[in-house]
């Protein structure tokens, strides 16, 4: 049944798309305690937005377990930001349920700080 795929194809089958769409996300997020219109989800979209294709496979492996999206989108792997924590706290990846939980954060700049923060120093056992 493989035979039927080229290599190129089965590639993109088996390991996803290299290439994050950050508007395909929007339209396929599912929040809690939080909604497109909140401050802090306006804040996280516009800074993500401006980050380079690693920054956002970093983001991807940090809330999901895999740096890449299934060929389908962000329909096939949906994400769920929660509202919770400090804002004083780092934001937290639960990969098994593909869940970002994201304090309230006062703005764009202590945000995107944080949130590389938590990326750059997370443990990801070796796999990033």
């Amino acid at each position: 049944y493989l035979r039927i795929f080229s290599p190129g194809e089965l590639e993109l089958l088996i390991c996803g798309l290299p290439e994050i769409d950050i508007e395909d996300m929007k339209r396929n997020i599912i929040l809690s305690r939080y909604t497109m219109d909140s401050p802090t989800i306006k804040c996280f979209f516009s800074a993500i937005s401006k980050w380079d294709k690693e920054q956002l496979a970093g983001l991807l492996q940090f809330i999901t377990g895999n740096s890449k999206v299934p060929v389908n989108g962000f329909k096939d792997k949906r994400i769920s930001i929660y509202k919770g924590g400090e804002t004083n706290s780092l934001p937290q990846g639960r990969t098994c349920s593909k869940v970002l939980v994201l304090p309230d954060y006062q703005n764009e700049e202590v945000l995107n700080k944080k949130l590389l923060q938590a990326i750059n120093e997370c443990d990801t056992f070796g796999f990033l």
